[in-house]
């Protein structure tokens, strides 16, 4: 069953954005990026319930130019809030999926 993008949850993945991210989530992300020092070039990264793209986009600076990341969330409001922050990078670079 689809679920329909309301008002109401794209309200809430901003909230998630805004106000749980800086807390809760960046933390752990902070300590995962701490461990990654030197990704294998031309390395594929699966970031699963990547949320709004932390720490997905933070790890493309650790990357070379021949890697790419493929996120991957199953609300599709929070991957708009994603792609929003990710800008104008190739989808080669980085891409952000809905799971099934």
């Amino acid at each position: 069953m689809k679920r329909r993008r309301t008002q109401r949850t794209d309200k809430i993945a901003s909230v998630y954005d805004q106000e749980i991210l800086p807390v809760w989530s960046t933390r752990f992300g902070r300590m995962l990026l701490r461990q990654i020092t030197a990704p294998p070039p031309k390395a594929t990264v699966l970031n699963v319930a990547c949320a709004t793209g932390y720490p997905a986009l933070e790890l493309l600076d650790k990357l070379d130019k021949d890697s790419r990341i493929i996120a991957i969330d199953h609300a599709a409001e929070l991957l708009n809030i994603a792609r929003n922050k990710a800008g104008s990078l190739p989808a080669d670079e980085c891409s952000f999926a809905l799971s099934p």
